[in-house]
């Protein structure tokens, strides 16, 4: 992240639940991209954020099997990294979707098997 916020905001969660603190997040004339609705379709945004910051807000399907073919060497080579929350094994699943679930969850949930 650069001074002044996120050049690219990927927004996973989308919704009213996290939308604003994304839209704040990104740096002057950069954007942010959303791919999902996990806390509702519905959301509400100052949209004065978006015009005064010059953000572009940008939903997106997903991907396709070449970006993924560009997007995994950049995870491997640790270009990328993601942020995890936390780490739990797979006989304490209920515990993590409760994690999953709190409102001061902070980056990914990961089941560990084996």
């Amino acid at each position: 992240m650069g001074a002044g916020g996120a050049d690219v905001v990927h927004e996973t969660v989308v919704g009213n639940a996290t939308v604003r603190k994304s839209a704040q997040s990104a740096r002057h004339g950069r954007r942010v991209v959303g791919m999902g609705s996990h806390t509702g379709r519905l959301a509400e945004l100052d949209l004065s954020v978006l015009y005064r910051r010059e953000i572009s807000l940008i939903g997106s399907h997903g991907s396709n099997r070449s970006e993924i073919g560009e997007f995994l060497p950049l995870l491997a080579n640790g270009t990328l990294t993601p942020v995890v929350d936390s780490v739990y094994p797979l006989a304490e699943a209920a515990d993590a979707q409760a994690r999953l679930d709190s409102p001061d969850r902070f980056g990914k949930i990961v089941l560990a098997i084996g």
